[in-house]
């Protein structure tokens, strides 16, 4: 059976945003099948079905239900066309959240530690080669940000005068960052500019500017989506896949410092509302709603340090 005509029935009511959005699934689901081996009209087993939930980078419950019912929808009408079994639908229907794998994810988009993440930074500029490494001192500093938990649009609000010798004043909270973090947020702070080359070197002079990310063409970012390009060649000047993305440089930030939590005050439980809004920061109209952050950081500390007994 041609899977277009599946396709095809299901986008043939959809805007043009959502059809793109839609076929740009299966084509991610065709490429993994290569990797599997097989195509789902063959009928998968359990194992096949989990990983191939796993290379869609199945990394939130979300994003699980959102890829599970995709599939779902088509292999129901594989069965209704008589091409499928219904044990391979049993199958599919029983896997769990708690049974996917992170790897996919987690080993080239999230950082298990602080240590980790300032590597990835050092290796992607010696990479870069830079004459100046000081040219990617805003994607640092934003990178930073990201990792002490703050949020894109409060990061590209941040004034100059909210960083103190060892802290970040954010509203009422005061940041303490790692050494290293606060050291480069200095000095990009008290910085005039760096040298870039174009016909010689050139000196590129920051405009005056109460706010902390800016750039030689501009006294501030305004956009959190022009902070994100700028995040994002910089994981491309080291002439590989882009790793830094600023959500995930965030989650991996409140997920490590919620495994230091828990090794030293015991297990996050989604019924301690307060205490999972203080770790995670965020509200929680519910238990259920805490709990499907805390199946997200479990599956982080899991696969990046020992699972708590």
């Amino acid at each position: 059976m041609d899977r277009s005509l599946y396709l095809q029935s299901i986008t043939a009511n959809h805007t043009e945003s959502s059809e793109n959005a839609f076929l740009d699934f299966w084509e991610r689901v065709s490429r993994y099948e290569k990797i599997i081996g097989k195509q789902l009209e063959e009928g998968y087993t359990a194992a096949e079905y989990t990983k191939l939930l796993s290379l869609l980078k199945t990394v939130n419950l979300n994003t699980f239900y959102a890829n599970k019912s995709r599939i779902a929808g088509y292999l129901r009408w594989l069965s209704g066309q008589g091409l499928l079994d219904q044990r391979h639908l049993d199958a599919f229907h029983a896997i769990r959240f708690q049974e996917i794998l992170p790897e996919q994810i987690f080993e080239t988009r999230y950082f298990g530690s602080f240590d980790s993440l300032h590597q990835a930074i050092e290796t992607t500029l010696r990479s870069a080669a830079k004459e100046d490494p000081h040219v990617y001192d805003l994607q640092i500093a934003a990178i930073y940000l990201a990792w002490c938990g703050i949020p894109i649009e409060d990061a590209i609000n941040l004034k100059k005068t909210a960083l103190l010798s060892e802290s970040i004043q954010l509203g009422s909270r005061a940041l303490v960052p790692e050494p290293q973090i606060m050291a480069h947020l200095c000095r990009y702070r008290d910085s005039e500019g760096y040298i870039t080359r174009g016909k010689g070197l050139i000196h590129r002079k920051y405009p005056h500017s109460e706010f902390l990310l800016r750039t030689a063409g501009s006294h501030r970012v305004e956009d959190p989506r022009q902070l994100r390009v700028y995040i994002r060649t910089f994981g491309l000047s080291g002439g590989e896949e882009n790793i830094f993305n600023y959500d995930r440089i965030y989650w991996s930030g409140i997920f490590s410092r919620a495994c230091t939590y828990e090794e030293k005050f015991g297990k996050l439980r989604a019924t301690d509302l307060p205490l999972m809004e203080a770790v995670f920061q965020e509200h929680y109209s519910s238990s259920p709603a805490a709990y499907k952050r805390l199946l997200e950081y479990q599956k982080y500390r899991d696969y990046f340090h020992s699972p708590i007994g």
